[in-house]
């Protein structure tokens, strides 16, 4: 089951695009970007996010 989450990131424009290359749906929303994914994935996704140089500060459930 998908959750939304707030991610704090330092570069959202990035971190979206990022996200878009590996399908996944996010969107800019103020100083974080909010998305949508399991939360069995969120690991990855943070992962994914650190290995193109974007540091993720925090990670919250909505």
């Amino acid at each position: 089951m998908e959750k939304e989450f707030r991610m704090y990131v330092t570069n959202i424009t990035q971190a979206i695009n990022v996200l878009r290359e590996a399908g996944i749906s996010a969107s800019a929303d103020g100083t974080y970007i909010r998305l949508s994914i399991p939360e069995e994935k969120k690991t990855e996704v943070i992962l994914m996010l650190n290995k193109e140089k974007v540091v993720v500060y925090d990670i919250e459930e909505i």
